[in-house]
């Protein structure tokens, strides 16, 4: 046998017997704890409703193009108002902007709207967009 080789096999061994108590305290893999109990049973048992998830246009996609929507590489507002409002339309086929709000909030609905400030230039919440998205006190009226 060679010296290396020698070297080799006593290692292996040696590691072999070091692991091998650590190996057996082990948990066997076979070994899992039973199934955590869900509330889908609780969950189904709500009645649905027209507003229920998943909502009333689900898988819905619309898509809204603006050849100003950039300017000098800025959003721009008026740009995304008229791109919101074809697009709140166009889904839900209403010719009154108030109306096709009103499929998603009622008149006393307050929102809040989650802006991500974090994602960086291209990534994060556009003023120009979120500024269209609020309402003016009770009535929903939307401002430009």
């Amino acid at each position: 046998m060679k010296r290396r080789n020698f070297f080799r096999t006593v290692l292996v061994g040696g590691v072999g017997m070091v692991t091998a108590p650590i190996i057996k305290a082990a948990p066997s893999v076979n070994q899992f704890p039973t199934k955590p109990e869900t509330n889908i049973a609780a969950a189904q048992a709500i009645p649905r409703t027209a507003n229920s998830m998943p909502g009333k246009f689900p898988g819905q996609v619309v898509k809204v193009n603006h050849s100003n929507s950039i300017v000098e590489g800025k959003p721009s507002e008026s740009a995304a108002y008229d791109m919101l409002k074809e697009g709140m339309l166009n889904l839900t086929g209403e010719t009154d902007l108030k109306k096709a709000w009103s499929h998603f909030v009622s008149e006393d609905d307050i929102i809040g709207l989650k802006v991500n400030p974090i994602g960086g230039k291209l990534l994060s919440t556009s003023h120009a967009v979120t500024i269209h998205c609020k309402t003016v006190g009770r009535g929903g009226n939307i401002q430009k």
